[in-house]
């Protein structure tokens, strides 16, 4: 399941399906974690200026998770926050994607998290006198692990072409309520 959050609309979940909430309206969603036109739709019909969060706690596999994200960070305002659950499963052989820890662990959910942090050094990894240019800036401001979570904050720098902060007051009220929920100092 994952759940989206704009300014001006109460989002609840249910299991396997996204529901919206504005006053006593409530709008279901159901379908894959990687299907890129539903997820299109979703983000067109509830936060067509963008999300403020977005929590995946969907399907915890690399594959439908990483398809998942980038479609929806694109959709994500400046400035707002991502949340990945459960990535630990990659090291669990219990999980379909997932293996059991060792050295150069590139596995499931745990090598999605992996190429996030790749994300965050691409300053360094296309530095030039370093690395391999041209060189580009991360979309990536702050990439925090914590045990069961990872939270991603969008780099303010990189606007798409569907974000616009018509209310900073009330978005930075959002997001402030949301990391004293979930303990996440920004």
């Amino acid at each position: 399941m994952i759940v989206g959050y704009r300014a001006a609309t109460k989002l609840q979940h249910f299991r396997d399906a996204t529901v919206r909430v504005e006053g006593d309206r409530i709008m279901t969603y159901k379908g894959e974690q990687q299907d890129g036109k539903l997820l299109h739709q979703i983000s067109n019909e509830i936060a067509p200026d963008g999300w403020d969060v977005i929590i995946d706690d969907a399907s915890h596999m690399a594959g439908p998770t990483r398809i998942s994200f980038w479609h929806l960070f694109e959709r994500l305002k400046p400035g707002g926050i991502y949340v990945i659950e459960d990535w630990g499963t990659g090291y669990w052989d219990s999980w379909p994607d997932g293996k059991g820890y060792h050295e150069n662990h590139h596995f499931g959910m745990v090598g999605f998290i992996k190429e996030l942090i790749d994300e965050v050094g691409i300053g360094d990894i296309t530095n030039p006198k370093h690395g391999r240019p041209p060189q580009r800036a991360s979309v990536i401001k702050e990439l925090r692990i914590r045990p069961g979570m990872a939270v991603v904050i969008k780099n303010p720098q990189f606007v798409s072409q569907t974000s616009s902060l018509h209310d900073k007051k009330l978005k930075k009220n959002i997001v402030r309520r949301f990391c004293q929920k979930y303990l996440i100092d920004i």
